[in-house]
């Protein structure tokens, strides 16, 4: 059971990383399809604000690509939590699934480059950081281009 439960984990971080991946290297081509056409923009501060927002989208995928890649490690050392840490209201115990995931959690929130991803999901995360970043890009992408 403990076996299959950390395959079942390893998959799904493998499929997560795997995803913020390909996120991350279409935001890139649309990075670059942005750059060459900016002529095309009749206005330049709606170029500004979508090379912004898509600089913003390559950064927050790259971050949960990290975030998933130093997570993968942890569920293979990881204990789960214990029972008597992990019960619910009705008084009974979680999955073992569950608690492992509990375990892998606080492994791996310990490294640096973690402490600052593993707070990186969910929407409103996401629309709160792609608005203050989309923000900063808009500010200073005029001094480059």
């Amino acid at each position: 059971m403990e076996q299959d439960a950390r395959i079942a984990l390893l998959n799904e971080y493998s499929s997560s990383k795997r995803s913020w991946a390909i996120v991350a290297l279409t935001t890139l081509v649309a990075i670059f399809s942005l750059f060459q056409n900016r002529s095309s923009f009749k206005d330049t501060w709606f170029f500004y604000l979508v090379f912004g927002f898509t600089i913003t989208q390559t950064l927050y995928s790259a971050l949960r690509y990290v975030h998933y890649g130093q997570s993968i490690p942890s569920v293979v050392k990881s204990a789960a939590k214990n029972e008597e840490d992990c019960k619910r209201v009705d008084g009974t115990t979680y999955p073992y699934l569950y608690r492992l995931e509990l375990g892998v959690y606080e492994d791996y929130r310990k490294k640096l480059p973690t402490k600052i991803t593993y707070y990186l999901h969910g929407f409103w995360v996401w629309l709160v950081f792609s608005v203050i970043f989309t923000a900063i890009f808009y500010a200073l992408l005029p001094i480059f281009f």
